[in-house]
């Protein structure tokens, strides 16, 4: 990251990795350098109405966590639009068409159930 780049929110990367194949908190301390993933993931089901898929993973020490993912199209399409409404007002996009169109893709076998 260039000096002058915006420091992309914590909520939003927490966004843009459930949108691109999971997030879990372990990550969020070691790939991402926070803490307190969990709490992002509430705040954001409390916020927009949605409800992340949970599955719990052991990690290498024996330890136990939750790997949280998009459940649904829906869901998906609600994240897409608050990260990019947030992002726009610092001037910046969290999310271009072509992305939203590759992730909302990920989701089209439900219009068919």
């Amino acid at each position: 990251m260039e000096k002058n780049e915006p420091k992309i929110p914590h909520e939003e990367i927490v966004i843009k990795a459930t949108l691109q194949g999971g997030f879990s908190e372990m990550e969020s301390v070691l790939k991402h350098h926070f803490t307190s993933g969990r709490n992002y993931i509430s705040t954001l089901e409390r916020h927009l109405g949605v409800k992340f898929h949970r599955e719990k993973e052991q990690a290498q020490n024996g330890g136990l966590y939750y790997r949280y993912t998009v459940a649904d199209r829906q869901t998906a399409q609600k994240l897409l639009t608050y990260a990019n409404h947030k992002a726009e007002r610092y001037h910046r996009t969290a999310f271009t068409q072509a992305e939203i169109k590759a992730i909302l893709a990920r989701f089209n076998h439900e219009e068919t159930e």
